[in-house]
């Protein structure tokens, strides 16, 4: 049997195993009897409330650190982060009664 996860995020608390560093930062590790790769960064998210930057470590499955350089698995970490947020906020602005696309910057970037 085959066990795949693409990604999860690690919460700051918990300390994998360093088994293996790669030169784009990430490294190898184990979680329980699950071979992964920890890759660290920093993402800026703009909110309605204004911009912030955190960090985060997630883990991932795919290994090979030449097939998947950590900077493009980060850039689409970010990308689905961003995804995430408008559907929140659209979730967020349509159950508050009397709300209109006017008031949804997410209703607006979707409009065609």
């Amino acid at each position: 049997m085959i066990r795949r996860i693409n990604r999860a995020r690690l919460p700051a608390i918990r300390k994998p195993p360093v088994l293996c560093c790669y030169p784009d930062g990430s490294f190898r590790s184990q979680i329980g009897d699950l071979r992964v790769r920890i890759i660290s960064c920093e993402i800026t998210i703009t909110t309605p409330g204004g911009r912030r930057t955190e960090a985060y470590r997630f883990a991932t499955t795919l290994l090979d650190h030449h097939r998947h350089p950590a900077r493009e698995l980060i850039e689409l970490y970010h990308e689905r982060w961003e995804i995430e947020s408008a559907f929140y906020e659209l979730e967020e602005n349509h159950a508050r009664p009397g709300a209109t696309d006017a008031s949804c910057p997410a209703c607006q970037m979707m409009s065609p």
